[in-house]
């Protein structure tokens, strides 16, 4: 399948609130173990109990992306938006998905999360949370050694544009 790449966050003066977060789907009948093929990442910020935190949401719109990973699917970008009172992944040609009770939900590894996908409700277990300045700053050094080394990398461009990484810029 081939990875759709969006216009990557080149933004790197992010509130130091905004996360990368994965989540993986939870146990469910067709998958007893869960299943980390089925994910999202997601690009947010988060406030100090660790859930969305709408005012930084709406001042960095474009900052907060979705990446919908699904093993024999292109995967889907778009973005998380807070509508009718409750957050939604808009995508550009498709329906929204709808996180239920997010705004009640933390993001920590380990916590549960349910996201309604085409009228069905399914659990996603947080897998991860990495502050998004953090990540930035890795993938630079990372880029960095490689050219000291007289080896400059494909990889050498901005976050989230690696199509073996998954993630989602």
């Amino acid at each position: 399948m081939q990875r759709v790449q969006p216009n990557p966050i080149l933004n790197t003066s992010l509130p130091q609130q905004f996360r990368q977060i994965r989540i993986d789907l939870a146990r469910e009948p067709g998958h007893p173990f869960g299943d980390t093929g089925f994910a999202y990442s997601i690009v947010a910020p988060l406030d100090a109990d660790d859930r969305i935190d709408a005012k930084l949401q709406r001042e960095h719109r474009e900052a907060c992306r979705i990446a919908r990973l699904r093993p024999d699917q292109d995967d889907r970008q778009g973005h998380l938006v807070h509508r009718g009172g409750g957050w939604a992944f808009s995508y550009p040609d498709t329906p929204d998905e709808v996180g239920h009770h997010f705004a009640e939900d933390r993001f920590v590894p380990g916590e549960y999360v349910s996201i309604s996908e085409d009228g069905k409700m399914h659990t996603y277990r947080v897998a991860s949370g990495v502050a998004f300045v953090d990540l930035v700053k890795a993938q630079a050094s990372r880029r960095r050694c490689r050219v000291r080394r007289g080896r400059p990398s494909p990889q050498n461009r901005a976050v989230g544009t690696s199509p073996a990484s998954r993630s989602f810029p």
